[in-house]
């Protein structure tokens, strides 16, 4: 938890453009992908209310409406949450760590109906 509350807003941006790339391949036609600034919120404990500047992967649907994909991504095993904001899902890279990454992008494959790419 303290290293997702210590990453630099470099490292965030780094991380959100390498999700990205990872992402296109597998999602195909089926998104627009876009990385953008966001805000964490740190959550309960000794932080309530705490904002800290992130980055997010913006996922534009193309061929459903963006509350579909949502809704397969939290069916998904393991289950995926983002937030939906203008009509994209966005994936906070603050909250994710490396190793959810592989089953991360497996999951917007299956809500994209891509098949799942083997992992990176």
């Amino acid at each position: 938890m303290l290293r997702m509350l210590s990453r630099t807003q470099e490292e965030l941006r780094r991380a959100a453009h390498d999700l990205v790339a990872r992402l296109a391949p597998v999602i195909g036609e089926a998104a627009a992908l876009a990385v953008q600034p966001t805000v964490s919120e740190s959550g309960g404990g000794a932080l309530p209310g705490v904002e800290l500047p992130s980055f997010a992967v913006a996922i534009a649907p193309r061929r459903d409406r963006v509350e579909a994909w949502e809704r397969r991504l939290r069916r998904h095993t393991p289950p995926v949450f983002a937030r939906i904001a203008d009509d994209r899902l966005l994936l906070d890279l603050r909250t994710l760590a490396p190793e959810d990454l592989a089953p991360l992008v497996a999951a917007l494959a299956a809500a994209a109906g891509q098949p799942a790419a083997p992992p990176a």
